[in-house]
């Protein structure tokens, strides 16, 4: 697709980037639910749904994640993070946020809500 307008940047807070490693290594039930079934049953929805299949990215992206995260694994972002590099994508950062769990992002007085909010702007800093 083409879109009309094209994102510069990137920020995601506790990222699911391989539908595929959540369901068959992680044991998520979110995702097959959302998928139809598991990678075996409905491989091309995976491929579709999974960020990791498009890399490299040409916009800077920076994942955010929790380590005390018991919905989505901190390794969601590390392999992202560490596939996006090797793939050659613009600039991926991994910031990973002591104690911090799934829900942090939401709470204004929690350091992943601060620390969202200034990684965005800072982005949107240097884009100007």
């Amino acid at each position: 697709a083409e879109p009309k307008i094209r994102p510069r940047s990137a920020t995601i807070m506790a990222g699911v980037f391989d539908m595929k490693r959540a369901a068959d290594i992680g044991g998520d039930k979110f995702v097959p639910a959302f998928l139809g079934g598991m990678p075996n049953e409905v491989p091309g929805r995976y491929e579709i749904a999974s960020p990791i299949e498009y890399l490299p990215l040409d916009v800077p992206l920076t994942a955010l994640h929790g380590d005390a995260d018991q919905t989505v694994s901190v390794n969601q972002s590390r392999v992202y993070i560490d596939a996006s590099t090797k793939a050659g994508s613009t600039d991926p950062e991994l910031v990973v946020l002591p104690g911090a769990g799934h829900g942090a992002f939401l709470d204004p007085k929690n350091l992943a809500w601060s620390t969202a909010l200034s990684t965005i702007t800072g982005r949107a800093q240097t884009l100007l």
